[in-house]
């Protein structure tokens, strides 16, 4: 069992508040807003806006939509440490991801882009544009697109911000799926430094320990040793992504593991390599 199972027994469901606030908010500002799932999966466009015909125009006629996707993929998942991530994409217009918490848990990113914060597109893509068409087109889809300051772009995100946690706060958005595993993945999330057994779930969801223990075996295939092992562990992945300078010692620690080495050793079992390897490769990428 690796954690997308979880994922995929958990549903995000959105309220009908949920969708008719993403409308709201492209229609007042004229940005287009996206909702995902934890799994990358679209839930909902805001207003159901197609992409720009400048980004039609990239995806359709220049770059192809894999390059789009890709950056789409990677935007969300620097966004997994629970922080907004504001990215220029290779088409130079702006994207913001904001991934989506609750009780410690998470429900999908909130993204909105297609921000034009330049005077003219990268001179590599309409050079590449000029090799393939010899017209201005893409110029000109380029242009359509409003200019936003950088003053009105910190108000667009800070809006944003504010939309994504109330959406939160007022539980708009939430997860679906079998409500005992549901109670019991949000509190082993929210207490993986403690050293959590099967009983005290149990207890803390009002489940007997064997109505826990079959829930996941049904619906997870794996034991409750098992899910805490993943949950622990991706929120291992999640402390290297967002710091790459911390220790294996200090993330152990985090976890509610004594004993450094026992904790590399189940990495490596689960992961296929040593957390110290890991965090040699995330040093090396992010550079000095």
């Amino acid at each position: 069992m690796e954690i997308s199972a979880v994922r995929h027994a958990l549903r995000t469901a959105l309220t009908g508040q949920v969708r008719l606030l993403l409308d709201q908010f492209s229609r007042a500002t004229g940005v287009r807003i996206v909702f995902y799932d934890p799994r990358g999966d679209l839930l909902k466009v805001g207003l159901d806006q197609p992409d720009c015909a400048f980004c039609q125009l990239v995806q359709n006629e220049l770059c192809g939509q894999d390059v789009c996707h890709r950056m789409n993929t990677d935007g969300r998942n620097a966004a997994r440490g629970k922080k907004m991530h504001i990215y220029s994409c290779h088409a130079g217009l702006i994207e913001v991801v904001l991934p989506v918490h609750a009780s410690g848990y998470p429900l999908g990113f909130a993204m909105i882009g297609q921000i034009r914060t330049r005077k003219s597109p990268p001179q590599d893509l309409l050079h590449d544009w000029k090799q393939r068409h010899g017209d201005n087109r893409l110029k000109s889809a380029f242009h359509a697109l409003p200019l936003v300051s950088d003053e009105r772009l910190d108000a667009l995100t800070s809006f944003f911000a504010m939309l994504v946690d109330y959406l939160v706060s007022n539980h708009l958005v939430s997860l679906q799926g079998d409500s005992c595993i549901v109670a019991a993945i949000e509190y082993m999330e929210a207490h993986l430094h403690e050293p959590l057994t099967l009983d005290e779930v149990a207890s803390q969801v009002n489940r007997s320990r064997f109505s826990v223990s079959h829930a996941f075996r049904k619906h997870l295939q794996a034991t409750f040793k098992h899910i805490l092992i993943e949950l622990k562990l991706s929120r291992a992945d999640e402390y290297f992504a967002q710091d790459p300078s911390v220790t294996v010692a200090e993330v152990a620690y985090r976890l509610g593991y004594d004993d450094t080495f026992y904790f590399s050793r189940l990495y490596r079992k689960h992961r296929g390599e040593p957390p110290s390897h890991v965090l040699k490769r995330l040093r090396a990428d992010t550079g000095p």
